[in-house]
Formats: C-alpha cells, structure tokens, sequence
C-alpha cells in the first residue's frame, strides 16, 4: 500500500514539474474572452486560463543564478490591445518600496518592465515599466540597444498590493504598435523585475548586463493570431489665448509706456493608424505649450547646439528617421534633425507617415510647412496698429496686427523621407 501511494504521489509531481518554465522559454499568449479591468489585482476569470511562466534568473547582482524571489508572467490579447500581467511574490511585502513621482520620472523603486519587439526585426522594442506605486514609463528601443526617452504612448498599468507582494497589470493598445499583417506571429518578448531594497534584477529571457544587443535576446510571444487591423482616429482641437504686457519701445533707455497685447491660437493635431503597420499624424498650427522648456546654454563657439527633441509630433516614429547603423553601435550620421523646424518661423501645418509598408520594408515621410506674417506696412514704435487684421500667412492666430514683428519671417518647406529595408534579421539598407 505504501508503494501505491509514493507511485500516486510520483505521477502527480511529473506534471507539476513540467509546467515549470525556464528563462527563454516561448510565453504563450491567449486570446481574451471576457472583459478585464485594470486595477492591478488579476482577478479576472480570462489570468487562470493564460499560461504561466515563471522562468526568470538574476541579471544582478548574480548574474545567471536564481532569483530569490518568485515572478509569474500571463499574456493575453484582443483585437485592440496586449495585456500583460505580473505577480511579484515577495517574502517580505511590506517592504516592497513604493514612493510617488511623475510619469516618465520615476524614482527607483520595485518595478516591472515590458519589453516588446512587436514587429521581430530584433532591432526596435516598445518598452513600458510600471512601478509597484503605479508610476509609468515608456520608451523606445533604438539599434537594439539605445533607448529614446522622448517617444510617448498612450496605455494604461496599474498596481496592487497582495498578502505574498504585489502585482501589475497592464494594457497596450495595439495602435502604439507596429506588427505584421501575417495570420499568426511570434514577437519579441521579456519581462523584468526590480527588487528596490536588494538592488536584484531578474529577466524572463537571457539579458546579459555585460553585453550589447538586448532586443536580439528577447524571448518569443506566441499564440498571437487573427489580429484585425487598428483603425483609430484622434482628433484634438486646442484654444490658447495670452496676455502679454511689453514696453512700447524697444530702446531699454525708455522703458514705458507699455502695451496690452491680448492674442490667441487655434489649431488641432491628428492621429490615425493606415491598416497595421503605417501611422499617420498631422498638425495645423501646433502650440507645443505642453511641452518642456529646454536647458539654458549659453554658447560661445562657433557650432550649433543639439538640443533634445521632445514635441510630440516629431518624437512619434522619428527612428525611422535615424541613419543606419552597425549592430551594436550608434549611427555616425544624423540624416534629420527635427529641431530646426519651427525654429524661426511658427509652424503652418505638418503631416507625417511612418511604418512598415511589408514585412521587410519600413518608410517615414515627413512634410512641414513654416510661415509667418509681419505688422502692416504703416505700423511703427510710435504708432503701432492695435486693431486685429487677417493673415494668410499666420490664419490661426489671432492679435494685435502692431504686435506682429516688422519682418515677416521667411517661408520654408520641409519635406524628408526614408525608406529601410531588411532582408535579414541581423543585416539592413537603407
């Protein structure tokens, strides 16, 4: 009788043990069937149906040995997003750090990051971290290394304490990413955690700190399949007006009086996704209010400064607009810098297309248009003209015509494309 029962006992753990995944092991994702609520808690029916994977090492400090403390991973997926959730099994929960910061500011903390290859070029990867407070961040993988903070997406993750630690759960919608048009694929895929107070990371797939090409070793998601195309369109108008008061002469030895200038902008940016893979933004009259002030730098040579660019615009698809480079490396050219748009000149209206046109072809194609108006012919110092007068030039803003400069500003085109093809996941032209 004893002997039946070690035998029952055996048959129990071989499946048990062959459910455990190891690091690099494939994550199978499953197609959502009821509806998900992100809070952070993975309650929902559609996590127990979604297969596990628990194959996770440490990156740091020990890297290759096993983690000290437990990480399961779930994928599933929609016609309209990924969901991605995480268990961070902790043995001390309550000492899971949890501070507060802004978005894409977040002050190191336990955290969970996503990193996907969505279209398998093992070049490019979307990358979203979520701390265990909540706080998001978001960039893109360039050159298989490099990461460009400056490229936003709109997704949703949220966080939650348990009894064994914490989990996150999040959603990505399908048009921040550009995927295949084929039936079924396999994309890129790891998922890694930190452990705040222990400073330990661990990773699903084998990212090694002390080497280069960390999208070419993500692992591979599977069981996508049937996924429709992401039609959507955003559509966002704007209001700004102003009130500024200047002195009326430009001659610092007389500085009143001054002048009321009340004016105001109108315009709109636009977004729409063309099939799977190609993305079109546009903007009339862009304000860019929203958009950080850059770093005060007095220069004293005779080069250009380079500043970052972080209208958003211009930050959506502009790796497309990065020049080729050797794996492994950063490009030595720089075929397009965007700054120079809009620098002397307000911007009349821009438009953008950007994606993969077949599975081995990727293009960008960007056409912005830069104009202004100037203060009418009899319009002086002395005697400016205060009423309000129409532009072609400038339609969209609205203000005193005596306000306007004395020299209108030269008009531009710009109109920059790139094409890039690969043929091979480790070779690209472009």
């Amino acid at each position: 009788m004893p002997t039946v029962r070690l035998a029952a006992l055996a048959t129990l753990l071989v499946p048990l043990a062959a459910a455990a995944s190891a690091p690099g092991d494939p994550i199978r994702a499953v197609r959502l069937i009821g509806e998900l609520s992100i809070d952070g808690r993975l309650e929902e029916p559609d996590w127990d149906r979604a297969p596990v994977h628990d194959g996770f090492f440490q990156v740091f400090p020990e890297e290759g040995k096993a983690p000290s403390e437990a990480t399961e991973v779930r994928v599933l997926y929609d016609d309209r997003a990924l969901y991605v959730g995480v268990r961070c099994r902790d043995s001390h929960p309550d000492a899971v750090a949890r501070p507060l910061g802004r978005r894409d500011a977040a002050p190191y903390s336990d955290a969970v990051v996503v990193l996907v290859d969505s279209m398998r070029d093992r070049r490019t990867a979307y990358q979203f971290l979520l701390t265990a407070a909540g706080v998001q961040e978001d960039a893109l993988r360039l050159g298989d290394d490099d990461p460009d903070t400056a490229w936003d997406a709109v997704w949703e993750g949220a966080a939650s304490a348990t009894p064994d630690g914490w989990s996150a759960e999040l959603r990505i919608p399908l048009a921040a990413l550009r995927f295949s048009p084929a039936p079924e694929q396999t994309w890129g895929f790891a998922v890694k955690r930190i452990l705040a107070r222990t400073h330990e990371e661990l990773a699903s797939a084998p990212l090694r700190r002390g080497e280069r090409g960390l999208v070419g070793r993500l692992g591979d998601l599977t069981g996508l399949a049937g996924l429709a195309p992401v039609q959507e369109l955003s559509v966002t108008p704007y209001l700004a007006s102003r009130l500024a008061l200047r002195p009326k002469f430009t001659d610092p030895a007389r500085p009143t009086p001054h002048l009321l200038d009340p004016t105001g902008e109108v315009g709109l940016d636009l977004s729409t996704s063309l099939g799977r893979g190609l993305a079109l933004h546009g903007t009339l009259n862009p304000d860019f209010g929203q958009v950080e002030a850059d770093q005060v730098v007095q220069n004293l040579t005779t080069f250009e400064l380079l500043f970052p660019e972080k209208r958003p615009f211009f930050t959506q698809g502009m790796d497309l607009f990065q020049g080729v480079s050797p794996r492994g490396q950063r490009s030595p050219q720089q075929l397009f810098y965007s700054r120079r748009v809009g620098l002397d000149a307000p911007i009349l209206g821009a438009a953008k297309v950007t994606g993969r046109a077949s599975d081995e072809v990727q293009v960008g194609l960007l056409e912005a248009f830069v104009t202004g108006a100037a203060a009418p012919a009899g319009s002086t110092e002395g005697d400016p003209v205060r009423a309000y007068r129409f532009s072609p030039s400038q339609p969209f803003h609205f203000g005193p015509a005596g306000s306007l400069p004395g020299l209108a500003p030269a008009s531009r085109n710009v109109a920059v494309a790139t094409a890039r093809w690969q043929p091979l996941p480790t070779g690209s032209f472009g």
